[in-house]
């Protein structure tokens, strides 16, 4: 799907559940307000809302490409009284090119009581220069990320996590979030109301935490176990060979057997993830060669 000012809309109360999977979405341009090319208004990638009740997306393997989507790439958010959405979100691929990189959102869960909040879970996704990678909003409820690949440029407006409208903090809003790898962005990496994070880098921005950030984000007691090194990805966003997030992921076979959740112990191009051991970080498992076939040998 190519330059809609919405590329999918679910909706409605009749069909609650809703699976959006393996597209393609791309492209506002011929939406964008001229006189003000910042102005995007709702231009989105998929903006999901019941009608008078919730709606449940999973959104799998899917790619957002090459546009800054002026809502977000996947809008997550509430329409009439009653309304809501929650969402499962794995092996999809958020990218944008750099140069439009601080106008977007990646992924926007946008709640306010009494609408119906969450729960909302990320796994395994990869996101490439998004200005902000996941925005949260008002008391959105139960958000849980996991083996999300997160490199972004360093524009003033870039941060990984931030908090939007609402009173609560950033972590506040949080469940989980843990066994991610975050490179690039500003040095206000994590931001939410009132409060500033940083995630300390080596050989990337920011290198420590100063006097201008509340503190370290891991600080906070999420992350322990996240990458903050150069993630090594390839033109099509998979891991090279030296990419430090290979088997730094968590193990999230036991999810495999929920309703719904069966492709994620396979990733973007169906490749099986490990029954054991660590997983790879983002939407792709990494492949090094071939093993040779058809040998032959002599015993002595």
């Amino acid at each position: 799907l190519y330059d809609h000012v919405w590329q999918i809309n679910p909706g409605g109360s009749s069909t609650p559940i809703v699976n959006i999977f393996n597209n393609n979405l791309s492209g506002v341009s011929n939406w964008v307000y001229t006189p003000n090319p910042s102005a995007y208004y709702h231009t989105d990638g998929v903006i999901a809302f019941g009608d008078t009740s919730q709606l449940l997306v999973y959104l799998i393997g899917n790619t957002f490409h090459d546009t800054a989507f002026g809502t977000a790439a996947f809008y997550c958010t509430y329409g009439n009284t009653g309304s809501g959405c929650a969402a499962y979100v794995l092996n999809n691929v958020f990218e944008v090119d750099s140069a439009e990189a601080n106008t977007s959102v990646a992924v926007w869960l946008n709640g306010t009581a009494p609408h119906p909040l969450g729960p909302y879970y990320l796994y395994n996704n990869t996101f490439v220069n998004n200005g902000i990678p996941l925005m949260l909003s008002d008391e959105s409820a139960s958000v849980v990320l996991e083996n999300n690949l997160m490199t972004e440029g360093t524009a003033a407006g870039n941060y990984f996590y931030s908090k939007g409208y609402g009173t609560n903090s950033l972590p506040s809003v949080l469940t989980t979030s843990d066994y991610n790898s975050f490179y690039g962005g500003r040095g206000l990496s994590f931001s939410g109301v009132g409060s500033y994070w940083c995630w300390p880098q080596s050989g990337g921005t920011p290198s420590g935490c100063g006097s201008s950030y509340s503190g370290s984000w891991v600080n906070t007691g999420f992350d322990k176990h996240s990458v903050r090194a150069n993630p090594q990805i390839n033109a099509s966003y998979q891991l090279s060979s030296n990419s430090p997030d290979i088997r730094a992921g968590a193990n999230l076979s036991s999810l495999c057997s929920t309703p719904g959740l069966g492709p994620l112990c396979y990733d973007k191009n169906g490749v099986a993830r490990p029954a054991t051991g660590a997983w790879d970080i983002g939407a792709f498992q990494f492949r090094g060669p071939n093993p040779p076939v058809g040998l032959t040998g002599t015993a002595k």
